[in-house]
């Protein structure tokens, strides 16, 4: 059982990366006038991102 749900965090780890790299890419073909909050936002979520994974590898 453990080794599922293992199996199945790093699962969601790996769709988040997925996502945030998506995210990423569209926040690229946003306005330069509109770009700047959301490429703040991108570097927050990335944060919170890797302490995530952080917390996950230490558990």
């Amino acid at each position: 059982e453990k080794k599922q749900m293992v199996a199945n965090i790093e699962k969601q780890l790996e769709e988040a990366r997925e996502l945030l790299e998506q995210m990423e890419l569209e926040v690229r073909e946003i306005p330069p006038q509109s770009r700047g909050m959301y490429s703040s936002r991108m570097r927050s979520y990335k944060q919170e991102m890797g302490k995530l994974e952080a917390d996950f590898v230490s558990f």
